[in-house]
């Protein structure tokens, strides 16, 4: 009975870790749908709140009255009604009008709905829900600054923000006795949870199936070396009896056990192997640079989004001998560009799982980043069904994304970059050399299926500092004449700050590019890598 547990034991700690595994991903996909959810419900509060303080500084606009756009019966303002020269009729209206009929055509035409509501509303369909003045309570409190809830009874996801009250308000609401700060309302934003429940699903149906895997590979490997040891230990003991009693043949059964033992350590390597492609799958859910500045400290990240969201990642994976990490720009940014990223991410998951991509297990040689690239290139056609012409194709979709993948082999002392049209720059000395990828990008139906990235190998030598970046800092547009920072600026800027500890360049990146900026919009997301090797 005592030998079955040595097979039991490890098996239920098997399958307890591949189960809190599934447990901490199931989380991080729940809460980075609500944080998804979030974003589109306060991007959408914060245009109307825009365009709602545009209107109350002009003191409303005057419209032409028709059956749509009547005189507003709660808006009791001098000139509320007007006559044109032309003899039209006109009737002002207010933020709060102009919010309810936006809101009606938001409802048509991209299903997101409206509520402008107060706890002291002067129109009486503006009355707040039952959810809605628990809401503006807590504004009122200062206890919160937005409410997001799922109502599973419609299927809907309600946002809600505060509405505090402005200079430019004082001319509808002063009379309520607000003052300027008081919130005096809010605004609901009702928005259909079905897309994203069905992102999330699909999510997690996919971490199920690979969590499964995971546990039936590690659970039949190690049922196998348990087997094969016990059989091996009865050989063995056999043996042990056989030498008690014929010394006379003590040389030939050393050397029978010697051979027995070499057969079981290379059955134990073979199971080790296995087990390790489980470990590896499972670590390879998720990216942890803190193991990448672990093992190499004299580096930095920059990662400034457009948006809230961005199209833009970083990937690291880190190994005994060698560190991977790759840089990532997706087609957009905002929602649409971080929705990509998700893709973009398992995919790179999947291209450094073994040659067919198919059975779930890494890799063992990842010193190929051309062969990456194009394993992802398969991955994201295959996934968006983007292999035919955009005549043949049923697919609506034209996306993919730029790349950057390097391979640090400490071991040996050499760096292998690939790149789908994003480069490497490589300081050394007085010097920077810029290492272009190749003119293809990733995924896009026009991105040739069985095209061969190309591998640039570098020594690594003492002093050697390589970047990467997508084109966001590049493309930029700002300075005096309004012209992006462009490819050679960004190359000198490298050039003059590369001796300069990693993170006084990380600082100056940053100015540099909040200067070059200035008050003109950020084009795109921004991401850079750099780093040093020990």
């Amino acid at each position: 009975m005592q030998k079955y547990f040595t097979l039991l034991i490890p098996t239920i700690a098997w399958i307890a870790v591949v189960i809190f595994s599934l447990y901490i991903n199931i989380n991080v996909i729940t809460t980075n749908t609500l944080h998804t959810v979030k974003s589109v419900g306060e991007a959408f509060f914060r245009e109307i709140e825009t365009t709602r303080l545009w209107n109350a500084r002009h003191g409303g606009v005057y419209v032409p009255v028709t059956d749509n756009t009547k005189p507003n019966p709660y808006l009791n303002v001098p000139n509320r009604d007007i006559q044109s020269t032309t003899g039209i009729e006109l009737t002002k209206v207010n933020p709060a009008y102009m919010t309810r009929q936006i809101a009606d055509i938001a409802k048509s035409e991209s299903k997101i709905q409206y509520h402008i509501t107060s706890l002291k509303p002067i129109r009486p369909k503006n009355k707040a829900t039952e959810w809605e003045a628990k809401a503006l309570q807590a504004f009122e409190a200062g206890s919160t600054n937005d409410f997001l809830e799922f109502f599973s009874a419609e299927n809907v996801y309600r946002y809600m923000a505060p509405l505090p009250t402005k200079t430019a308000c004082l001319k509808c609401h002063a009379k309520q006795g607000y003052k300027v700060g008081d919130v005096r309302g809010g605004i609901s934003v009702t928005i259909d949870a079905k897309p994203y429940l069905a992102a999330e699903t699909k999510a997690k149906n996919s971490l199920y199936l690979i969590h499964l895997i995971v546990m039936i590979i590690g659970v039949v490997a190690y049922y196998l070396f348990w087997r094969y040891r016990e059989h091996q230990l009865d050989i063995l003991n056999s043996k042990n009896a056989e030498i008690e009693s014929k010394n006379q043949q003590l040389t030939d059964t050393n050397v029978e056990l010697h051979n027995k033992n070499q057969e079981v350590l290379e059955a134990k390597n073979i199971i080790i192997d296995s087990i390790q492609y489980a470990q590896r799958i499972q670590s390879a859910l998720l990216s942890k640079i803190k193991r990448f500045e672990e093992r190499i400290p004299d580096s930095f990240f920059i990662w400034q989004p457009k948006d809230i969201v961005g199209g833009d990642i970083f990937h690291t994976s880190v190994q005994e001998n060698s560190i991977i990490i790759s840089i990532i720009d997706c087609t957009g940014h905002g929602v649409s560009g971080a929705l990509m990223t998700m893709l973009a991410s398992s995919g790179l998951d999947r291209a450094m799982l073994t040659p067919s991509g198919t059975d779930h297990t890494i890799d063992t040689d990842l010193q190929n980043a051309a062969q990456i690239l194009q394993k992802l290139n398969v991955i994201i056609k295959d996934t968006l069904d983007q292999h035919a012409s955009i005549d043949e194709s049923d697919s609506e979709s034209d996306d993919g994304l730029d790349a950057a993948v390097c391979i640090i082999n400490l071991k040996d002392k050499v760096l292998t970059y690939a790149g789908a049209r994003l480069p490497l720059y490589l300081s050394i000395g007085d010097d920077v050399k810029v290492i272009k990828g190749d003119k293809q990008s990733v995924g896009y139906r026009h991105s040739v299926l069985d095209f061969n990235f190309t591998n640039h190998k570098i020594e690594i030598a003492s002093g050697m500092t390589f970047y990467c970046s997508t084109d966001g800092y590049i493309d930029q547009v700002g300075g005096a004449k309004k012209l992006p920072f462009g490819n050679k600026k960004f190359a000198k800027l490298l050039k003059a700050n590369s001796l300069l500890p990693m993170e006084e360049q990380k600082q100056l990146l940053l100015e540099t590019f909040k200067d070059h900026k200035g008050n003109l919009e950020q084009r795109d997301d921004v991401t850079i890598i750099g780093f040093k090797i020990p």
